[in-house]
């Protein structure tokens, strides 16, 4: 493990790389990037450019890699963009066990990082949709698992249990505030799962999902995307669920440094372009958009349960300064929620319509809701 991310033994890297006809190499490169368990290295041979990656632990049984292939080779037989998986020479699969590990191979994709231009957040929100209609016809030998973070009993079980715990590390005055932090969390999971619910999720039809769509999971190249990165944690859930999680990751303010106050409100332009995109190939609905706030909400208040169970924040300190903010920012979300669903059924000025054949959106008269967002708001 080093800077917080764990890397390859040299003898391990060694004995994976020799399964894969790469010919000659002449570059290695350690690859710190996406998920901190799960190391990385860049390859470079006289067969061409490649990224490994060793599985983290948790997401490396047979069956959830077989799912996550099966997803990425019907995504590709459809020009998506995606890496392409690499077969290894032991058994022809695009996946290779030793030692216990789980290990894949993908030809290195060259592309630039999101930075949130419009034409960027647009193209976002037309890939995930894009994502869904392609995932939603498409036959698989089995299907991932149903459910995702929402009403979840297991998080709502780690709520209970973390509210008791001695968050401070032995301070008993911190770890009072911080179990307080948590009950506020707790409760605003429970009440948010109950409003989405009444809105009518559980009836919306369920659809595979990408469920990890953030900016540091595409890469584009001249404002198109060009690879959707991190296909590990596939569920079945209404689509509205990605969505909403996609629109809270792409919307977070960045600081400008690193002392900028901490500011837990979201970017709505950002948040309208993500679902503008999203509308040039399938129309988000006034009904999915009033749940959008509530389930923030939730995907805030489970990924700070989760990464708190799972020791993936390092020491009091750091889990201590998660806590916050995310209680800042549900804070923040619950007392706007009215106004983000008014800002997202506003009409799109101008509207799009359905991609053009060259990626980029077409811009028709009319949004597919002008008709109908203030109605639909005032209703809420």
């Amino acid at each position: 493990m080093k800077n917080n991310h764990l890397h390859f033994q040299t003898d391990e890297l060694a004995l994976v790389l020799s399964r894969f006809d790469l010919g000659r190499l002449s570059a290695v490169a350690v690859y710190d990037r996406g998920c901190r368990r799960s190391p990385k290295v860049t390859i470079v041979s006289e067969k061409g450019a490649y990224l490994l990656k060793r599985r983290a632990s948790g997401k490396d049984d047979t069956q959830r890699i077989s799912i996550s292939h099966e997803i990425q080779a019907a995504l590709q037989r459809e020009e998506f963009p995606v890496a392409k998986l690499v077969a290894n020479k032991v058994d022809g699969k695009t996946f290779l066990r030793l030692g216990g590990h789980a290990y894949e191979l993908f030809d290195f994709v060259r592309g630039k990082r999101c930075h949130s231009t419009s034409g960027q957040i647009i193209q976002a929100g037309a890939t995930l949709a894009r994502y869904h209609q392609i995932l939603a016809s498409a036959t698989l030998s089995a299907t991932p698992p149903t459910g995702g973070v929402h009403h979840s009993a297991q998080i709502q079980k780690l709520f209970r249990k973390l509210v008791a715990a001695d968050l401070g590390a032995g301070n008993a005055p911190l770890t009072q505030r911080l179990q307080g932090a948590m009950a506020r969390l707790g409760t605003a999971y429970h009440g948010s799962a109950t409003r989405v619910n009444q809105l009518g999720y559980t009836q919306w039809p369920p659809v595979i999902t990408h469920c990890d769509w953030h900016p540091g999971n595409l890469l584009f190249d001249s404002g198109k995307v060009v690879a959707v990165l991190d296909h590990d944690s596939p569920r079945v859930q209404p689509r509205v669920a990605d969505v909403a999680s996609a629109i809270l990751q792409f919307s977070i303010k960045k600081p400008l440094d690193a002392s900028a106050a901490f500011d837990p409100s979201l970017d709505m332009n950002i948040a309208r372009n993500f679902l503008i995109g999203y509308d040039t190939l399938s129309v988000i609905s006034v009904a999915e958009i009033k749940t959008i706030p509530w389930l923030m909400i939730e995907a805030i208040a489970a990924r700070v349960a989760v990464g708190l169970a799972s020791r993936i924040f390092h020491g009091a300190k750091t889990a201590g300064s998660l806590i916050y903010m995310m209680d800042a920012r549900v804070g923040w979300i619950a007392d706007n929620a009215q106004e983000i669903v008014h800002e997202l059924l506003k009409p799109l000025q101008p509207a799009l319509g359905p991609m053009a054949a060259n990626g980029n959106p077409q811009w028709p008269q009319e949004s597919p809701r002008q008709r109908s967002h203030i109605i639909a708001a005032s209703k809420m």
